[in-house]
């Protein structure tokens, strides 16, 4: 999460311009012209296929590349903003909805996939901040019965070294894996 903001950073490479949401006049990560993302979305949805948000991927201490959720209450936060930017429209929610075309054609993704690669001995909160972030995602999807997803790619599970997901793996329920 951006500290200025408390918006998560996104990179589709080049799928989006450089435009970003802001808050409070400040500038966040978080992309917000990806009209080139948005139209694909729905039209591979409109085709029947499944399109899910990933989070996390190559990790590092740089704020591009570090993405450590460190607490339970930071994975809830993450999971409040992640359905409402992301999920079934809410019309309380006055965040951003970075794929919606416009009001009147918000873009519902299917789910979210989750590519952790931070090794957690070293991480503060070990574990904890992802998998209180995916039961809340759970939850809220299971309330709204809406069937979105919940996927994970973890790394080898054979390689010690990149079996950092173990944990989570072992603490959730995820819908898919994907090895």
């Amino acid at each position: 999460m951006d500290p200025a903001t408390n918006y998560p950073t996104t990179n589709f490479a080049a799928h989006c311009a450089a435009d970003v949401f802001e808050k409070n006049g400040v500038k966040s990560r978080l992309l917000s012209a990806c009209t080139l993302i948005q139209a694909d979305i729905q039209y591979c949805q409109s085709k029947g296929k499944k399109v899910l948000l990933s989070i996390g991927g190559v990790w590092g201490g740089d704020p591009a590349h570090a993405y450590n959720v460190s607490s339970v209450a930071n994975g809830q936060y993450f999971s409040e903003f992640l359905w409402k930017a992301f999920g079934p429209v809410d019309p309380t929610w006055s965040g951003p909805r970075p794929f919606d075309i416009d009001q009147a054609h918000p873009t519902v993704l299917d789910g979210f996939d989750f590519d952790i690669e931070i090794e957690f001995k070293k991480a503060p909160g070990g574990y904890a901040g992802y998998i209180a972030l995916i039961q809340d995602l759970r939850t809220r999807i299971n309330q709204a019965g809406t069937g979105q997803i919940i996927t994970g790619a973890p790394q080898c599970p054979l390689n010690p070294d990149f079996a950092y997901m173990n944990g989570i793996i072992s603490a959730v329920k995820f819908d898919k894996l994907f090895m």
